[in-house]
């Protein structure tokens, strides 16, 4: 698929298939990000909210762009309002938990932040 190609309609399935295969390589990362935090020391908080807040975020987001076949027309994909709010209660509540972590982690890559 040429890059020129992604927004026309009829390689509509082919481009959203490259952006699956995207968000693939991007959530690998994002395990390796899960696995540095849990290196941090847990009595370091800020620090470690510092780095998983936006990585819990980046799950959820991730997790939404697949099922937005509208991002090849600009739109946006944004976790909702409701869906940041539980991040940051639920990270702040497992900040220094490594198995709170994993779970919070996983929930957002799963879409249960977002109620799916």
């Amino acid at each position: 698929l040429d890059p020129s190609q992604v927004v026309v309609p009829a390689h509509r399935d082919a481009a959203m298939a490259v952006v699956g295969e995207v968000v693939e390589q991007a959530r690998h990362h994002l395990r390796s990000a899960v696995e540095y935090t849990l290196l941090i020391p847990p009595t370091s908080r800020d620090v470690r909210l510092f780095v998983l807040v936006p990585m819990v975020l980046a799950f959820a987001t991730l997790e939404l762009v697949p099922r937005s076949p509208q991002l090849l027309d600009g739109v946006p994909v944004k976790v909702t309002r409701k869906a940041v709010a539980l991040a940051l209660a639920r990270a702040v509540e497992v900040v220094s938990d490594d198995e709170g972590i994993l779970s919070l982690c996983e929930d957002a890559d799963g879409g249960l932040l977002e109620g799916h």
